[in-house]
């Protein structure tokens, strides 16, 4: 801190003060001895801004939060690594396992069109050898439906195919528009929702 003292009084002073009884008054800066004359007027040297600091009991940080950056969703990372790495557009085909053959001639549409085609790989209404059991036909089925789901969030878009929707297919749909992705129809007359996209060529 700096002092001030009155001319030709500083060596005295300084050394009374030294020896005798002294008292601050209260905040004023003033010191004086035992016989009641000032030695010296007492000068913060605080810089301004530490004053201000103490003048509000709160940290910068309490008083302006910084922000947290926002991490990218799981999708959104999924969009940008397919897009540096040049992949063409994925489709998803969905609908109803009784159109499996409308399904195959919408794969060839899709691919000839030079997009990339996810689509159901299991008919079990048809026998087969891997289902004949029910109870692993029934677990089957579901690892089926949640193998099915990946292949939509994996996608782009999503082709409806088929003159019908189901619950199943319903389902389907509903999942895809939750996570944001186009939905054409074959057969836009059946789309739930009214919204169908006009189906590529």
């Amino acid at each position: 801190m700096v002092t001030k003292t009155r001319p030709g009084e500083v060596a005295a002073r300084a050394q009374a003060g030294a020896n005798a009884e002294w008292r601050q008054h209260g905040d004023t800066g003033i010191i004086d001895d035992a016989a009641g004359g000032p030695i010296a007027v007492l000068v913060p040297a605080t810089p301004p801004a530490c004053r201000s600091a103490d003048r509000n009991p709160l940290t910068r940080t309490e008083q302006e939060p910084m922000s947290q950056p926002q991490l990218p969703t799981p999708e959104q990372l999924l969009v940008s690594a397919k897009r540096g790495l040049g992949l063409p557009v994925i489709v998803a085909i969905c609908g109803s396992t009784r159109f499996m053959d409308a399904m195959a001639e919408a794969d060839l549409q899709e691919t000839v069109a030079g997009r990339i085609v996810v689509r159901p790989g299991c008919n079990m209404k048809e026998p087969h050898p891997l289902w004949t059991d029910p109870v692993d036909a029934e677990e089957l089925k579901y690892r089926l439906d949640d193998l099915h789901r990946a292949k939509i969030r994996l996608s782009d878009e999503v082709l409806i195919v088929g003159d019908y929707v189901g619950e199943s297919t319903r389902s389907e749909i509903d999942y895809a528009r939750a996570l944001g992705k186009a939905i054409r129809y074959t057969h836009p007359a059946v789309d739930p929702y009214g919204s169908a996209l006009p189906e590529s060529g």
